[in-house]
């Protein structure tokens, strides 16, 4: 007897080798003679939280900021291609589109339905993950992979939060793939999931995320996060507009080459008008301003999402261009 109920209790406290290591320290229990001693020991309990690795991925949306803990151990390849996602710039302005009517779930789009394009390189990081089925269970808070009904293997980029335990997702050989858990930001989540949204979930509002962010832990200390934000407001500004790290600062040195582009054709462009000849550089100061302008849209889009100011000059431009190509026509 006493054998085994420190092997319960050593399963107990989730440290079944303690339980058998008590129990087998111990004489076995006086008993009929010729009976067999049977010991069991309990496993830990199915869908126990695992020690996340040390890199998170914070979604910076327009309701306010999720950091999400990964699981490593759990699901390797499906943490790495995450990361590898989100390194990338692929979920940038991408967007929840469905809070599951019952209240289960807040699910992402395909990136392929994000805001801006996804670039030839972005677009090849893209491919069927293979599912990868662990011991947990979706309970609040978890993330995990989106995919095709019963097609184990046709993860892509969505994912879901689980607002709520729904053991209907844990069906056994057609359960999702679990990669993490939120760690902050839940009450962010919340807020999002209840917008005001249609029968099937449809949210009124576009749910974007600004940026999606894979940061270490200084770098998640030193980063500013916001909680649940005004989604009326923060379509047009935000107290702590994202932060952008390092690999992306090739964005704004591009930008610049664009617009000194932009100044020099525009000089050259009046130069050339003052002085009689062929209309030829004309029309090619005005394509290439054209072009450079086409590009600084692409590249500071996103930017405008958190910077009024930068709405208002993105505008400003797009008119310029169009009045450019107008001219160039005449």
């Amino acid at each position: 007897m006493t054998r085994r109920w420190f092997a319960r209790a050593g399963a107990a406290l989730r440290l079944p080798g303690l339980g058998l290591a008590l129990a087998a320290a111990l004489p076995a229990a006086p008993g009929p003679a010729g009976a067999q001693q049977v010991i069991v020991v309990l496993p830990p309990p199915v869908g126990a939280a695992p020690v996340p690795g040390s890199q998170r991925i914070v979604l910076r949306t327009v309701g306010g900021d999720i950091v999400i803990a990964l699981y490593p151990d759990v699901a390797p390849q499906t943490v790495r291609q995450m990361l590898l996602l989100t390194q990338a710039g692929v979920y940038d302005t991408t967007y929840f589109f469905r809070a599951e009517p019952q209240g289960y779930y807040l699910q992402l789009s395909d990136a392929r339905n994000r805001l801006l394009p996804l670039s030839a390189a972005q677009a090849a990081l893209i491919h069927p993950q293979k599912a990868e089925w662990g011991r947990l269970r979706h309970v609040r808070g978890v993330v995990s992979m989106g995919r095709s009904p019963h097609q184990p293997d046709s993860a892509l980029t969505s994912f879901m939060i689980l607002r709520k335990d729904a053991p209907f997702l844990d069906q056994p050989g057609d359960t999702y793939t679990i990669f993490g858990r939120v760690e902050r930001g839940m009450d962010v989540v919340d807020a999002l999931a209840d917008t005001k949204h249609d029968a099937d979930g449809n949210p009124e509002f576009r749910l974007t995320i600004l940026r999606a962010l894979a940061v270490s832990p200084a770098e998640l200390a030193a980063l500013p996060l916001r909680g649940v934000q005004s989604i009326d407001a923060s379509l047009y500004t935000a107290q702590h507009p994202p932060v952008i790290p390092p690999s992306e600062r090739l964005d704004w040195i591009s930008a610049g080459a664009f617009v000194l582009i932009v100044v020099l054709t525009l000089a050259a462009f009046i130069f050339l008008r003052r002085r009689p000849g062929s209309r030829q550089p004309h029309a090619l100061c005005l394509m290439a301003m054209a072009v450079a302008g086409y590009m600084l849209l692409v590249l500071l889009t996103p930017i405008s999402w958190t910077h009024a100011w930068m709405g208002v000059g993105l505008l400003a431009l797009t008119i310029a261009i169009i009045r450019l190509l107008a001219f160039f026509e005449g």
